[in-house]
């Protein structure tokens, strides 16, 4: 029998090694099934930390004297601040941009409207919003939007975007709260509110709302290969932030079904994990990297922001340094339900045995059986206090 030197069986245990993970990676990532497999071991209802320790959260950096797009990378970079949470204080202003160069353009451009329920009197946690979604929308311009619209179940409310002089209409409906998914704002846009040039930035996110009490608009999620800013025209937000190194120490598993998910932990523990807190107010401007698992609540009344993105080679490696195996499920389900799209989602016939199941979105519809789960434990928790931080009302 013939002996194999240690050297050699050294080397094929590494290469063995290195193809059994390059393997499970390939797997989970283009398999729905074995995603629901993965995802059966590592979702979570149970507290991560014990609840007899002290919250854990700090305050994120504040940076002042910084009012366009390449003061803020002069900042960023000076400061090694790229894979931190940064809020620039009346970094512009946004009323003036707006009335005077966005609103001209996109009068007539579209936005949506879903319906809430205000079920969640304490306004919700991490873990869950303080609303839930309806299923009803309407659709309005941005002129309709701005100066009446249509219909009678409506609050027409002076000064959104006002000064002095300056009074404009804000049309809100009762019950709705904004979330256009690039509806309305383009490229052009976005470089005149962030001062950059055009084409740095490819969508946004823009959230406009008229709430009757303060409350989680934003569930915990994260974004792969995407950085984000974050400019707040009117009202005030409030964020928690977690970094992914930091989650994965204290057993909380991120998970990917092209958009970014929590499997793991509760509202009550993960703010014992080191936890960034931050308030922005009308003309600051928030920056978070790819990566960054975050919580987002909305104060009531009037409140406008705009969640510009950036994606580019750098946001990808900055995805890639903080969190690889995540950044490449995310790739290999993005191409998997590109096939799905072309191939089974749009060749279906309604009268088909499939029909109903093409509404099932790989890898999303796993998620959403837990998803289900998660909401349901955690819907009575009051967590609008970690939201607060030193904001926290006075209750009378």
């Amino acid at each position: 029998m013939m002996k194999v030197p240690p050297l050699q069986t050294a080397k094929y245990a590494a290469i063995g090694y290195v193809v059994s993970w390059a393997l499970y990676y390939i797997v989970i990532g283009f398999s729905p099934t074995a995603y629901k497999w993965w995802l059966e071991s590592k979702f979570s209802l149970e507290h991560v930390v014990p609840l007899d320790q002290p919250d854990n959260i700090r305050e994120a950096y504040d940076a002042y004297g910084v009012h366009d797009y390449a003061q803020l990378n002069e900042y960023l970079q000076k400061h090694n601040l790229w894979y931190e949470v940064v809020v620039f204080r009346n970094y512009t202003d946004c009323d003036a941009i707006f009335r005077n160069k966005v609103y001209p353009r996109r009068k007539h451009a579209f936005d949506q409207f879903p319906r809430i329920d205000y079920n969640v009197p304490h306004g919700g946690n991490a873990y869950h919003n303080g609303h839930t979604k309806t299923g009803t929308f309407r659709n309005l311009t941005l002129e309709e939007m701005v100066t009446g619209g249509e219909g009678g179940e409506i609050y027409v409310m002076f000064g959104i975007f006002c000064k002095v002089l300056m009074l404009m209409i804000f049309v809100c409906f009762v019950d709705y709260f904004g979330v256009s998914y690039n509806g309305i704002f383009k490229n052009e846009d976005f470089s005149d509110f962030m001062k950059a040039p055009l084409g740095t930035f490819f969508k946004d996110f823009s959230f406009i709302s008229w709430l009757k009490q303060d409350m989680v608009t934003s569930r915990i999620h994260w974004a792969p290969i995407i950085s984000t800013f974050c400019m707040q025209c009117y009202g005030t937000k409030y964020w928690l932030f977690w970094k992914p190194e930091d989650l994965q120490k204290a057993g909380i598993h991120m998970t990917t079904t092209v958009a970014g998910e929590v499997a793991s932990g509760t509202p009550q523990s993960i703010v014992k994990v080191p936890t960034v807190h931050a308030v922005i107010h009308a003309n600051d401007l928030l920056y978070f990297p790819p990566m960054a698992v975050h919580a987002a609540a909305s104060k009531k009344g009037q409140n406008i922001m705009i969640a510009i993105r950036r994606l580019d080679l750098w946001t990808i490696y900055q995805g890639i340094v903080q969190d690889p195996a995540n950044t490449f499920w995310m790739f290999a389900r993005k191409a998997y339900q590109k096939i799905f799209e072309d191939y089974f989602l749009n060749a279906v016939p309604e009268n088909s045995y499939y029909y109903d199941k093409r509404l099932r979105y790989p890898f999303r519809g796993e998620w959403t059986d837990k998803e289900s789960l998660q909401l349901e434990a955690f819907k009575d928790f009051a967590g609008m206090k970690y939201f607060y931080g030193k904001d926290a009302p006075i209750e009378e």
